[in-house]
């Protein structure tokens, strides 16, 4: 199998298993240094939170080797082994899942009016999640993610997120998945205004949403087709 490959904007992984290879081994090589979130890990290497976050979380599907080496040279694996399934052995490990719900029923879930006998479960790669953790099967697309990739979100303290990133908020009217952006300690959403809806502004997500409350921010993401 070929794991990497050469580009002329410099060397770039492309294969989606390799990424979910390196999602699982990041969060499985975090929990054997004790390293409890992403910004923990962001703060230990030297880079910015985003740049690995966008990797644990799949939005960047092409890191860059540059990354993937200041990874592996952190947890002291070799690159290729850091792109490998199984990089740290888990099988003393008990398996982590969480409660996988369908795009309409987070209302439900959340209000905890839900038949829980129907609920299913899903695997987690990352072993630090809360007891809170669920994941959504998207039953449309919601860029840059497609129907049914399965989204697990998990509620985290605002100054440990990550933003720009998906999150599921909670209004006066519904539940909502929507990405979030954070200037200067407050949270933004982006609105297409103009002639044919085709220019973009960030406006607070306050003015947007009646009553506007962050439930829980993307930590990972599975895909399906």
């Amino acid at each position: 199998m070929i794991y990497c490959t050469a580009t002329n904007n410099g060397d770039k992984l492309k294969d989606m298993g390799t990424i979910q290879n390196i999602c699982n081994n990041i969060y499985s090589l975090m929990q054997q240094k004790g390293i409890k979130s992403v910004s923990q890990l962001a703060r230990e290497i030297g880079c910015s939170a985003t740049t690995i976050y966008n990797i644990t979380s799949q939005t960047n599907k092409n890191p860059s080797i540059e990354t993937i080496k200041m990874l592996a040279d952190y947890f002291d694996v070799s690159i290729d082994q850091f792109v490998r399934a199984n990089c740290v052995m888990q099988s003393s490990q008990k398996l982590r899942t969480c409660p996988l719900i369908n795009q309409d029923q987070i209302s439900d879930f959340y209000l905890q009016t839900l038949d829980y006998s129907s609920i299913k479960v899903t695997e987690i790669a990352n072993q630090n999640l809360s007891d809170q953790a669920f994941a959504i099967r998207l039953s449309q697309d919601i860029q840059p993610y497609h129907r049914n990739n399965i989204l697990i979100f998990d509620t985290l303290n605002i100054d440990t997120i990550a933003f720009p990133t998906l999150c599921v908020i909670k209004s006066a009217a519904d539940f909502d998945i929507t990405q979030l952006y954070q200037i200067d300690q407050q949270l933004y959403i982006k609105e297409n205004y103009g002639l044919l809806h085709k220019k973009e502004r960030l406006i607070p997500a306050q003015e947007h949403y009646s009553q506007f409350e962050l439930i829980a921010a993307l930590i990972e993401v599975k895909f399906y087709n």
